[in-house]
């Protein structure tokens, strides 16, 4: 009959712990699972314009003008914008590109025509250039002019690649020149440095030998003792 007992006792407390076991693991489960890790979602496309290039920056009426500005994407995914170019605050012309996440593309227009000086803005930059009269229009300039009429143009990929790299090796260019300006004016600064630590030196060793002379001298001794 005690058997009976001890047996039933042991299968009861089996079957608690089992329970037990069983209801700690699904709490452990439902911790987690609220605590599943949720990747951050990419921020969406943001863009900047950058790099505003005019080429030449005086023309005649004739010249073509190339315009070229740098189109970059600072978020985390692809995206299109357009890019609208401006004469004197009035739109002339536009473009639609697709930039990817962290990636730059380029748009560029070639422009004939105006007069004066005029304001291009692309985005959130401006630069501008001048269109000279011809001589006929500087001949005429009592006459009243006719309102500036643009041929505005889309050059081919080629070109825009070479005004790239044109404008990349001016840029460099001018970098080298600033970096030869600063050495050739660090050298100066040695030299008259080292001028002056000669001058310095040379006057030293003159007063050290007028002194040595003096006292040498009784006529020195004599004049400064009056």
């Amino acid at each position: 009959m005690r058997q009976g007992k001890g047996r039933a006792l042991i299968i009861l407390i089996v079957v608690l712990t089992a329970v037990s076991l069983m209801v700690i693991n699904i709490s452990c489960s439902e911790s987690s699972s609220a605590y599943t890790y949720m990747p951050t979602p990419p921020a969406p496309a943001s863009f900047s314009v950058t790099n505003l290039v005019i080429t030449p920056l005086v023309a005649q009426p004739t010249d073509a003008v190339t315009i070229t500005a740098e189109v970059t994407n600072m978020g985390g995914t692809s995206g299109s914008y357009l890019a609208v170019l401006k004469l004197n605050d009035i739109p002339k012309a536009q473009q639609q590109i697709s930039v990817p996440a962290q990636g730059k593309q380029y748009v560029s227009w070639q422009i004939k025509g105006g007069l004066g000086n005029l304001l291009v803005s692309v985005g959130e930059v401006s630069a501008s250039y001048t269109v000279l009269p011809s001589s006929t229009q500087a001949s005429s300039q009592y006459a009243t002019q006719p309102p500036a009429q643009y041929n505005i143009s889309q050059p081919s990929y080629n070109d825009i690649l070479r005004q790239q790299q044109e404008y990349r090796t001016s840029q460099s260019q001018e970098e080298l020149n600033r970096m030869q300006i600063q050495e050739l004016q660090r050298q100066e600064q040695q030299r008259l440095k080292a001028l002056e630590q000669q001058k310095l030196s040379d006057a030293y060793e003159k007063a050290r030998q007028d002194l040595l002379k003096g006292l040498n001298s009784t006529n020195y001794i004599d004049k400064y003792l009056k």
